[in-house]
């Protein structure tokens, strides 16, 4: 029998991929995308996945871009919600924690990166069960869609260390003194290369740098607080998704207004949707409750603030086109699903592991 917490993400999972798919003019790169997998000269520095995905669209004479998106946007959302399903040991929170924290939002911006993200998540799997063969393989695909994701290799060595929380807590102090000059400092070097200049700076930040800077750095402080208060309770139900949190932390309090670091600090914060029900099952029902409710207005306000509520992000009013619906369209989401299901396969190849949810 189908449990009803799979009925509620995947009926989910369908409802965020009808918008995401059907949407028109939507994101910061929507009509670059667009563009692009229409033109050719302007494919010269997109990866060799996202390429062979559109040539295999035109060989079959789909040259809408949109077609292009569709396929990116099922593969990351899949890739999300098979992580949650695996996971998590609240999925149906999960997946509001993957849209009230922002991860669904900056998906419809950084589309071919979500996907590497995607990709990043379901590999968690074999950080757990410390399968670096296997976990290497899915970064290299994962890189195919994005280069940046290549940088994700050597987090293998360090998502398992049970650091002393003493050692955490000077860290953190420590990245309050380094965010007044470090920031300065990546902002040139990144300045210094033609590919990444675009990022040295965060068009969201520019207009008021104080406000959102701060805003940014709240809940990460936050949660890092809540962390080192059940320290010894999280790090044994599951050090992987502690660390990679850790690591979001650290990163956003060290850059809160860079936009190169803020980009990368998605790889990361993924981890809050798995980390946050696991906190559930560290304290009390009423302060369990009392947290979630802080989580949700809290990451909805924010996001609402930053992006929402903002025209260069390009979100609202969200718009919707239904021209390509059809059975070419159901055609080419059924041969993607498969290949995601046929790349799992291979992954999992005389695998015998299985992922424990700590209840």
């Amino acid at each position: 029998m189908v449990k009803k917490t799979s009925i509620i993400l995947w009926s989910l999972f369908v409802l965020l991929l009808f918008f995401s798919g059907f949407r028109w003019d939507v994101g910061i790169d929507w009509k670059s995308y667009v563009n692009s997998m229409q033109n050719e000269a302007l494919l010269e520095h997109y990866e060799f996945g996202n390429l062979l995905i559109r040539n295999l669209l035109h060989s079959y004479g789909y040259v809408d871009g949109r077609y292009w998106l569709w396929v990116m946007a099922l593969l990351t959302l899949f890739f999300f919600f098979y992580s949650i399903k695996q996971y998590s040991v609240n999925p149906a929170y999960s997946a509001i924690l993957f849209i009230c924290l922002g991860p669904y939002w900056d998906s419809l911006n950084g589309v071919r990166q979500f996907l590497s993200i995607a990709l990043f998540a379901y590999s968690w799997q074999f950080l757990i069960h410390k399968q670096f063969i296997r976990y290497a393989i899915t970064i290299l695909v994962a890189s195919c869609f994005h280069f940046s994701a290549l940088m994700l290799l050597p987090i293998y060595f360090m998502a398992r260390i049970k650091f002393r929380k003493k050692v955490l807590i000077n860290l953190f102090m420590l990245t309050i003194p380094l965010s007044f000059f470090l920031p300065s400092v990546l902002s040139q070097i990144a300045s210094l290369f033609s590919r990444y200049e675009v990022y040295a700076t965060s068009k969201f930040i520019q207009s008021n740098p104080n406000v959102l800077s701060n805003l940014r750095c709240i809940f990460p402080t936050i949660l890092f607080i809540v962390c080192m208060v059940l320290y010894d309770k999280l790090k044994e139900k599951n050090i992987v998704f502690l660390n990679l949190s850790l690591i979001y932390i650290f990163l956003t309090m060290l850059f809160p207004n860079i936009s190169l670091m803020i980009r990368i600090g998605f790889y990361f914060q993924v981890a809050f949707i798995f980390l946050i029900p696991l906190i559930n099952q560290c304290v009390s029902r009423m302060n369990g409750q009392l947290f979630n409710v802080f989580v949700i207005c809290y990451g909805s306000a924010f996001i609402f603030i930053t992006q929402l509520s903002r025209p260069v992000s390009n979100i609202i009013p969200f718009e919707l086109k239904f021209d390509l619906l059809g059975c070419s369209l159901l055609l080419i989401l059924a041969l993607a699903f498969a290949c995601a299901g046929i790349f799992i396969k291979i992954t999992h190849w005389k695998d015998h592991k299985a992922i424990i949810k700590h209840k």
